[in-house]
């Protein structure tokens, strides 16, 4: 169904990028059904890229548990890479030149960041696209180093909280996130680490929403880098 026009809201953004740690998590969880909501109902590509792609394919901490689940993602394109041959989908201007400077963006960030995030930031930045990651010592290292950072940048529990907000989970599929990433020893975001995820997410401000919808979770940012995306149904 398509949305009804909303002045006050640009137009959703046509990709969303993921940062390695965000894509395992999404495995452990079982939350690749969650991205294929974000791309039918909102038309917002869930996308890797390269770099991450080469992260994701020899990661040591998982050894191919999830290879095959990684690979369908990939095939059916749940999870696009981001490469010389699918940006030219998402820019209006010479996909080359663009290419080429998140290469070399990718590259001047990657003195400071790690491999798979420094492009994924680069990307994010030429493309005015939106990030995926928990991995906020990036962000202060952008801060440090003076390199600009596409903001905001969202979590893994903003995927999770807009999924409830837009009926795509209820209240325990997402206890059950939470107790699956703690149990696998991932970092959990604050609000959710020692509560239920019900009793955690008056204090989890939610950086990804669909405006047509009341917002859940705290009504004000709780940090500086609580930024709102809104987005529409389409």
């Amino acid at each position: 169904m398509a949305s009804q026009a909303h002045p006050a809201v640009p137009p959703n953004p046509l990709l969303i990028l993921l940062d390695s740690d965000v894509v395992f998590q999404i495995f452990l969880a079982d939350q690749i059904p969650t991205l294929l909501h974000i791309k039918r109902k909102y038309h917002i590509q869930p996308m890797v890229v390269e770099a991450v792609d080469v992260e994701i394919r020899k990661n040591k901490k998982f050894r191919g548990r999830f290879d095959k689940v990684y690979q369908k993602s990939v095939d059916h394109e749940t999870v696009l890479i981001l490469d010389a041959r699918s940006l030219p989908a998402f820019v209006t201007s010479d996909a080359r030149s663009v290419y080429e400077s998140i290469q070399s963006t990718g590259l001047r960030y990657n003195l400071f960041m790690d491999y798979g995030e420094s492009y994924t930031h680069a990307a994010a930045v030429i493309l005015r696209a939106p990030v995926v990651s928990n991995d906020h010592n990036a962000l202060r290292v952008a801060q440090k180093n003076g390199l600009d950072i596409q903001e905001p940048v969202l979590g893994t529990f903003d995927l999770v909280v807009f999924a409830l907000q837009t009926g795509h989970l209820n209240d325990r599929d997402c206890e059950e996130i939470r107790k699956k990433l703690l149990a696998a020893g991932e970092p959990v975001y604050a609000a959710f680490k020692h509560r239920s995820f019900r009793d955690g997410l008056p204090n989890f401000y939610a950086r990804l929403t669909d405006i047509s919808i009341p917002a859940i979770g705290s009504p004000s940012p709780k940090s500086k880098w609580d930024q709102r995306i809104s987005v529409l149904l389409q």
